[in-house]
């Protein structure tokens, strides 16, 4: 689980930093704890310490993607500026996490929306697979035909709710 990276020992540790930052710690010193931090490959931390000016970003970006973590890639592509969403979506993609995949679809600008459909689908989680399908836009129609099969698949208590979206937009 992602929360194992958010002990409090490393909020205290970020509040130390940011305290230093808010105090106008000297470069040197926020380098000293930047190489502390990437040394610790611990992907909260990167996160964290990637919204302070200055950070190494690709470095902490590559820590982030190698902890497979959903959650931290998503908010590193989401929040942080210059994050190489390519290689965030991937690493959500490779993760099969339904949820994430769709977040990531509906609300990072450049996400491969296709392809995060297809790990949603893949999940077999109806939910996200609906949740897909409802809220996510420029889905391709053989992507977006799956996920209406995958929708109609077996007993799940979503075909009700996925019957009224379709009248409402055969009304449209």
């Amino acid at each position: 689980m992602d929360d194992k990276y958010r002990t409090d020992e490393n909020f205290l540790f970020i509040c130390e930093i940011l305290d230093y930052k808010l105090k106008k710690g000297s470069a040197a010193t926020i380098d000293k704890y930047e190489s502390v931090i990437l040394a610790k490959r611990n992907p909260y931390l990167s996160y964290e310490f990637s919204k302070i000016a200055g950070a190494n970003i690709v470095e902490h970006a590559k820590t982030i993607i190698d902890s497979q973590s959903p959650r931290w890639n998503y908010l590193f592509a989401k929040e942080i500026e210059g994050a190489d969403v390519k290689a965030h979506a991937n690493a959500i993609i490779m993760s099969k996490d339904a949820r994430y995949n769709y977040l990531f679809a509906k609300e990072i600008e450049g996400a491969d929306v296709n392809g995060h459909a297809q790990a949603v689908i893949e999940s077999g989680d109806k939910y996200w697979v609906y949740m897909f399908y409802k809220y996510v836009k420029n889905i391709k129609a053989d992507i977006k035909t799956e996920l209406t099969e995958c929708i109609l698949e077996g007993n799940n208590k979503y075909l009700n709710d996925f019957g009224d979206d379709i009248k409402t937009k055969s009304k449209n």
